[in-house]
């Protein structure tokens, strides 16, 4: 089994299901960013806690150097496509930090524009919930 699947299994045991089934990151992230969103709306708090976790993981460097596959598919499936809803970038602000969403400045441009990356340097804060 892969590092990033068996890892993803051990942060995020509610998924197994769809971690395993996944063909590839892409598709994980894609799932996870779903279950993501629905979890944010019904305030299921253990859900989002463990995939910031497993996207805290994808994204380190502590693995292998960056960049690598494992960090692409968790930047552009999950944060390039949250910071696209207004929504979306404020419940992501409740769990990622401004500054861990700002090092890929270059993605929230690409995928949201500038308006969007000033939003996001201008967010308060608030309720940070990890």
């Amino acid at each position: 089994m892969s590092e990033w699947r068996r890892i993803a299994i051990e942060f995020i045991p509610e998924r197994t299901k769809e971690i395993s089934l996944a063909i590839n990151k892409t598709e994980l992230w894609d799932e996870l960013r779903s279950a993501f969103i629905e979890a944010s709306k019904s305030r299921e708090i253990q859900v989002c806690r463990a995939i910031v976790k497993y996207y805290r993981w994808c994204v380190s460097d502590t693995r292998e150097r960056l960049p690598n596959d494992v960090q692409t598919a968790a930047v552009i499936t999950f944060l390039e496509k949250m910071v696209r809803s207004p929504d979306q970038i404020d419940q992501l602000l409740k769990w990622l930090s401004k500054e861990e969403v700002l090092q890929y400045s270059s993605h929230v441009v690409y995928s949201a524009g500038e308006s969007t990356l000033e939003y996001i340097r201008r967010h308060q804060g608030g309720d940070r919930l990890s």
